[in-house]
């Protein structure tokens, strides 16, 4: 994914070629016929899909680091080659990360924690950081000790700040106060002045009104 919609199946072909035997590229395409930024590349084999894994994010086309994940042929047992469930406590997200930090030098420093099992850096789709990632382990306990040792660690002069990644809880609802559907209308008072009031006046009302004027 995050190819260039200018990019043709040929040069997908032509950047992967390097790893192995091709048997098939597709580039996805909408109804009118443009590509929608992601493609798939199907090698002989299983071997060569593992050296393209490997290449996740190295690999570029033009200006743009192409994504790479693994798609099995059955889309029931299709999933993402980084995944975290909702409400998980096993999992860290890190923020403040200097952009020059890559995801590799995250997988360095993090690996060296029991129970790590995943590490992902969020970028643009130039490719540049966005400055925080997470880190998964194993369980919470390992994932809360690690958060205990790592956090404050400093990377290029900057110190990185580590949190269990959880959702935010849904805010109640906010209540707001019915808006009326009826405009102010004229009232007369007995001085004959006119004043602004929201109760509505009978047509009557108004011909008694003006008649007396």
């Amino acid at each position: 994914s995050n190819v260039d919609f200018n990019t043709t199946e040929d040069q997908i072909n032509d950047t992967f070629s390097s790893i192995g035997s091709i048997s098939k590229v597709t580039l996805v395409r909408n109804r009118q016929g443009f590509s929608k930024g992601y493609g798939y590349v199907q090698f002989v084999s299983p071997e060569e899909v593992a050296k393209a894994l490997e290449k996740d994010r190295k690999f570029k086309i033009g200006t743009r680091p192409i994504y790479i994940s693994p798609i099995s042929a059955d889309k029931e047992q299709r999933v993402k080659k980084f995944h975290i469930e909702k409400n998980t406590d096993c999992c860290l997200y890190v923020a403040k990360i200097h952009h020059k930090i890559s995801e590799q030098e995250l997988i360095e420093i993090f690996k060296l924690y029991p129970g790590y099992k995943e590490a992902r850096l969020a970028t643009y789709r130039n490719g540049n950081s966005r400055g925080f990632a997470y880190i998964e382990f194993d369980t919470k306990e390992n994932a809360a000790k690690a958060l205990l040792k790592a956090d404050g660690t400093v990377l290029c002069g900057q110190a990185i700040s580590l949190h269990i990644s959880k959702p935010p809880k849904k805010s109640n609802p906010i209540e707001t106060i019915p808006k009326t559907t009826r405009r102010p209308v004229l009232s007369v008072s007995s001085s004959n002045e006119t004043k602004l009031r929201t109760q509505k006046l009978s047509n009557d009302d108004f011909r008694k009104y003006f008649k007396n004027i």
